[in-house]
């Protein structure tokens, strides 16, 4: 319901009934999270770590907030924690990927940042045999894309820095003809004919991504 400070006061209690529950501390870092106080929570998903070394979905929560804070080896390390902790399947969670796409798209929009944060977040989900999660977060961004503060030569240069980085990775091919279409009728203001480049059953799936796809 967004009501975090209210799920914050419960959790408070549920430790104080049971202060070794890791389960709740990473909940509570959850809300701290959303409320915009980071280092707050990374204290709590680092208390959940503590009291199980092996929640995976705490390394996984925690490198959000890091990563807002600008600490990106340390966020990177956090996901490469959460990543050697699990058997790696189709039902695996394996952290935000479109909350942790879109941080590196906000944080700082240069070629050369993007480069290597995008090249770093492939390469550690392809040492894990994880690669095609990221090609899901690339594709629940792209609506980002469509935002009036977002140049067509930032959409562009996104794109470039993806294709760079995704070149050998078969993986993320459907991703990046997404992102591509997305870029072009971003530049071509909406022209629906850029999406017949794309095959049927793939455009379909395109068109939700549109801004207005649900009017």
């Amino acid at each position: 319901l967004g009501k975090y400070e209210l799920a914050i006061e419960s959790y408070d209690r549920a430790i104080e009934l049971n202060s070794d529950e890791y389960k709740t501390w990473n909940n509570r870092g959850i809300s701290l999270d959303e409320l915009g106080k980071y280092e707050l929570a990374i204290e709590s998903y680092d208390r959940a770590i503590e009291l199980n070394p092996n929640d995976d979905l705490s390394y996984f929560n925690r490198a959000e907030p890091l990563f807002k804070l600008n600490l990106w080896q340390e966020g990177f390390g956090s996901l490469e924690k959460g990543l050697s902790l699990i058997e790696i399947s189709s039902e695996s969670y394996l952290g935000d990927l479109r909350a942790i796409i879109s941080i590196i798209f906000e944080a700082k929009q240069e070629r050369e940042t993007w480069q290597e944060r995008i090249n770093t977040l492939v390469e550690l989900y392809d040492q894990y045999q994880a690669v095609a999660e990221v090609g899901q977060g690339i594709t629940d961004n792209i609506p980002q894309l469509f935002s009036d503060m977002i140049s067509d030569k930032a959409a562009q240069t996104w794109l470039e820095v993806w294709q760079e980085a995704a070149e050998t990775k078969p993986e993320l091919e459907i991703a990046l003809r997404f992102l591509k279409t997305a870029v072009e009728y971003k530049e071509k203001s909406g022209d629906s004919k850029v999406l017949l480049q794309l095959p049927k059953e793939e455009r379909d799936l395109f068109i939700t991504l549109l801004p207005n796809s649900g009017e």
